[in-house]
């Protein structure tokens, strides 16, 4: 992927990752489309180091995937998988995540045995949705730009520019990389096939994952015998 989609920002966050064992926080952006149409998730850091998908995620896709799932079953971080592109175990947790900090998903207690954290539809996502819209059109067009893709290499600058475009700050003075786009880390631009594929899950997030039948944690690698030394 070499093309760039444009977003703009609404607003950061952090939220406490919900596994069991997990530990630290996850950090996301709330975006709304160039046009202004519909918000976005997309997480953006892991305090633990595990992977997973930089991606802008609607927010309709998210809602039905929380309104898909088995009556007969709580509402898990699985459900929420198709709603990425991208393959990495973590993104169903992480994203899960960020839908409790936002008001989105409640947690409730496990009524009988079992793993995972069982959530609910806390049913705000048109009032949410409205409060995103309400609060990009407050900021006008003071809306920082946040992109997702990696940006196309740009021009080398003349002479005459190197000096205006050091002043300005590497990635401001292109116009490519907002304050948000650079808190997210420079691998924020990498394309979602180098971050997504044979990705190892955090420890905490790949053992909730494997018991949950959702996914396995890479096997260690045997340790290869040493053949004798002849003399």
């Amino acid at each position: 992927m070499t093309s760039t989609t444009t977003f703009h920002l609404v607003r950061q966050g952090t939220a406490a990752k919900l596994g069991a064992n997990s530990t630290g926080t996850i950090s996301y952006a709330v975006l709304i489309d160039a046009d202004r149409t519909e918000p976005f998730i997309a997480l953006t850091g892991n305090d633990g180091g595990g992977y997973f998908s930089r991606e802008a995620v609607p927010i309709s896709a998210l809602r039905r995937c929380a309104g898909q799932t088995d009556t007969d079953k709580p509402l898990g971080a699985s459900a929420f998988k198709p709603a990425f592109v991208g393959r990495s175990t973590n993104n169903g947790y992480f994203a899960v995540a960020a839908l409790c900090a936002e008001g989105l998903l409640n947690r409730v207690q496990r009524a009988g045995p079992g793993r995972g954290q069982p959530l609910a539809d806390a049913g705000f996502w048109d009032d949410w949705c409205a409060q995103v819209h309400a609060q990009a059109a407050e900021q006008g067009a003071g809306l920082p730009v946040f992109q997702i893709g990696k940006p196309a290499a740009a021009e080398p600058a003349a002479d005459g520019d190197r000096e205006t475009a050091a002043t300005a700050g590497e990635g401001e003075a292109a116009g490519i990389k907002s304050a948000a786009f650079a808190e997210a880390g420079e691998d924020a631009g990498q394309s979602q096939a180098d971050e997504t594929t044979s990705a190892p899950a955090d420890a905490d997030e790949a053992g909730q994952a494997g018991q949950a039948g959702e996914g396995e944690p890479e096997p260690a690698a045997k340790p290869r015998r040493r053949g004798k030394v002849k003399a």
